[in-house]
């Protein structure tokens, strides 16, 4: 795995995983464990340098080791070797009218639902860096990715995008990316938002019919037809569970021997199966959950 990623990256997950190592690598801590860690960067603050870091740092990642890899990976199969970029030949890239509506769908979507251009992408990616380097520069050799992050999405995005134009892989929107780099599944996200807002509708009706009961109902999410909620009245309260209902159980203690506040939870835990049982009794006293209290406190005989 650690060779696809590195070296012959064939799917957009491959080019998304490289991405955030690089991210790593060019503005989080050192990490040895990092697989790109032995990667070259250059000085991002070299004084000697009249070229921007973002320019340096873009030769080096889509040019100089494109080319490297393309030098000891001899053997591509049926695959095209991938090619190395030129930075002022792909920012003088002009788009004819095939690519133009190839990458730029209906105009009510939003750009990071759009696949971007090489182009489009290269200017992002070099805007990402500069603002790194020239707004978030406290945050160099600390930052950590974060999906909810605009600018390190930004940057995710346009490194993994640029990464499978070179390898001939389909390119991918932000909101792929972000989908991909997060671990999102996107059809478990939208559920649980619109279950979310059916528990805040549910809130807000209880609020404002307290006493009316049989309006609350269990909505179930299930597409049938034209569907989409399946609305089921609340079943009746089990009198015997302990709950939803009113039962209550009874523990006898043996007095004969010292019976302490500690045994009671260890008895509730184990014999009763609760998980972290909070205790209070008649004369007011309320112990809270066994690690609110100290050892003196657990050690007293009830």
């Amino acid at each position: 795995a650690v060779c696809t990623i590195r070296s012959t990256p064939d799917k957009p997950v491959h080019c998304v995983v490289w991405a955030k190592h690089i991210f790593s690598v060019l503005f989080g801590p050192k990490d040895t464990e990092n697989m790109l860690s032995d990667l070259t960067i250059p000085d991002m603050f070299d004084q000697n340098s009249s070229e921007a870091f973002e320019r340096r740092a873009f030769r080096k990642l889509f040019h100089d080791e494109i080319i490297k890899i393309s030098a000891e990976q001899k053997d591509w199969g049926d695959r095209v070797p991938p090619k190395p970029l030129d930075l002022e030949e792909v920012l003088l890239e002009k788009k004819d009218d095939n690519d133009e509506a190839k990458h730029q769908p209906a105009q009510n979507r939003l750009r990071e639902q759009q696949v971007l251009s090489l182009k489009q992408n290269t200017e992002d990616f070099l805007s990402a860096v500069r603002s790194f380097v020239t707004e978030r520069p406290s945050e160099i050799g600390q930052a950590v990715f974060d999906k909810d992050d605009d600018l390190a999405m930004k940057f995710i995005s346009a490194v993994a995008n640029i990464r499978m134009h070179i390898y001939g892989i389909p390119c991918q929107s932000r909101f792929a990316v972000k989908g991909i780099a997060g671990n999102i599944v996107h059809a478990i996200a939208t559920t649980n938002a619109i279950a979310a807002g059916l528990i805040v509708m549910e809130a807000i009706k209880r609020l404002a019919h307290p006493s009316n009961t049989p309006q609350s109902k269990t909505t179930w999410i299930k597409a049938e037809g034209p569907v989409l909620l399946q609305p089921q009245s609340l079943e009746k309260k089990n009198s015997q569970c302990v709950i939803c209902g009113e039962a209550t159980m009874s523990i006898t203690i043996c007095t004969k021997k010292e019976f302490r506040l500690r045994d009671l939870y260890a008895v509730l835990k184990k014999e009763m199966n609760m998980i972290e049982p909070a205790i209070n009794n008649l004369n007011g006293d309320f112990y809270g959950i066994e690690e609110d209290n100290d050892t003196k406190m657990l050690d007293r005989p009830l």
